[in-house]
């Protein structure tokens, strides 16, 4: 390779990189605040992307973002528990959303020992104790509270003395 094409090759490189950063730096960031619409309290770790694509970003411990957004974008919000919202940008650079909570997707949702699964993905079987049920009962431990009232639920008690039953 002569000296003059490795110039050549050189050049382009450096031009195309200059026209990337360019581009890329012109792309403005949008950043605001996500709360609640009911209580008026930020919401963290609320995932904002843009719509049709996997960019995006997660509010912070006081609901604030920022994205990297072109003037035409729509971004999409979305949190566990509320409706989904999307926004357009519109040119904006401050953009401060209310979210409001959708009661109806928390009860198809089951929070397990490990995590939260749809109801329909659930091939076991669960049981639920409402704490009305065992509000009032006069009892000095949770198991005692659930003795008799989940199906399926064997309770043993153990006195906890060096040779007593398990």
């Amino acid at each position: 390779m002569s000296m003059h094409e490795i110039k050549k090759r050189l050049t382009a490189l450096i031009i195309s990189t200059l026209v990337v950063v360019s581009a890329w730096a012109q792309q403005p960031s949008v950043s605001g605040v996500v709360t609640d619409k009911e209580t008026g309290e930020p919401l963290i770790g609320v995932t904002i992307r843009i719509s049709g694509q996997t960019s995006g970003t997660v509010t912070d411990l006081d609901g604030r973002y920022t994205v990297h957004a072109s003037q035409n974008a729509t971004l999409d919000f979305t949190y566990m528990g509320y409706k989904k919202l999307t926004v357009a940008v519109g040119g904006r650079r401050q953009i401060d959303v209310q979210m409001q909570s959708d009661t109806q997707v928390l009860d198809e949702l089951v929070v397990i020992g490990y995590g939260v699964q749809k109801k329909s993905d659930i091939t076991g079987s669960i049981s639920s104790v409402a704490g009305k049920d065992i509000n009032d009962m006069p009892v000095s431990s949770a198991l005692q509270a659930l003795q008799g009232r989940a199906a399926g639920v064997n309770i043993i008690q153990n006195t906890g003395a060096p040779g007593g039953k398990t």
